[in-house]
């Protein structure tokens, strides 16, 4: 069978027995499946709504297209959209949802925890999108300057210091990067991640709620489909 992603456009080839939920773009990483939601009071909530296409989107696909901004600006813009969504999700469904579920951990763990996984999940997208490539490299490097905003975190009462963010940030994308490369499987790494997120948010201990971990790996695919659809729109 042939799956055309909705994303990028390639043609994918499927035997039709394998099972659904293993059913990605060998392009760039799109689900080719609908995403099931728990039926649960756990189920987070969609986060496409997350992603703003403000002017500033515009403005910087029109500059590209006339050769007069770089890709590596679209990492600064990456980084403005990321900074904005976090600090909106802070008193969102969202964070709330998480909060609620891992009440006996600290509020300003959960909130740093939260930046860290939602960064990944940006550099994910990209990686996804450039495959590795300079243009790739460009906007990641451009990204990670700009995705800290000491005033916006300050306001929230986390990582203050940027010395302790970027430390912090070498840590984390060391230890998510170790769990997705435990499989070569798309849904079992989207799967090993979230459950790596929720031991963090669990003050390091192993969690084992499934509707939690589920919860995570749906907003893990929504929200780096949501950046890869951006970023695609942004370097065609």
């Amino acid at each position: 069978m042939k799956i055309k992603c909705p994303v990028c456009g390639e043609e994918n080839y499927f035997s039709g027995l394998e099972n659904e939920e293993t059913r990605f773009c060998s392009n760039c990483n799109e689900p080719l499946f609908k995403v099931r939601k728990e039926k649960s009071d756990k189920a987070v909530p969609g986060s496409r709504q997350l992603i703003d296409l403000q002017s500033s989107f515009e403005e910087i696909h029109e500059g590209i297209r006339l050769g007069t901004i770089e890709y590596k600006d679209i990492g600064k813009l990456l980084a403005e959209i990321f900074i904005k969504n976090i600090l909106k999700s802070f008193d969102g469904k969202t964070f709330s949802w998480i909060h609620k579920d891992f009440k006996d951990t600290k509020k300003d763990t959960l909130l740093k925890e939260w930046v860290f996984f939602n960064m990944f999940l940006v550099v994910q997208a990209i990686q996804s999108c450039c495959k590795h490539s300079q243009k790739g490299i460009d906007i990641v490097q451009s990204f990670y300057p700009y995705s800290y905003n000491g005033k916006a975190f300050a306001s929230a009462g986390i990582l203050k210091d940027p010395f302790i963010f970027f430390e912090l940030l070498d840590s984390r994308f060391n230890m998510y990067s170790i769990a997705i490369n435990k499989s070569k499987n798309p849904g079992d790494r989207i799967r090993m991640v979230s459950k790596k997120f929720c031991k963090l948010c669990n003050n390091g201990f192993e969690y084992h709620d499934a509707a939690t971990i589920l919860g995570v790996a749906t907003y893990y695919v929504e929200t780096t489909v949501a950046y890869k659809k951006l970023i695609l729109k942004l370097i065609k």
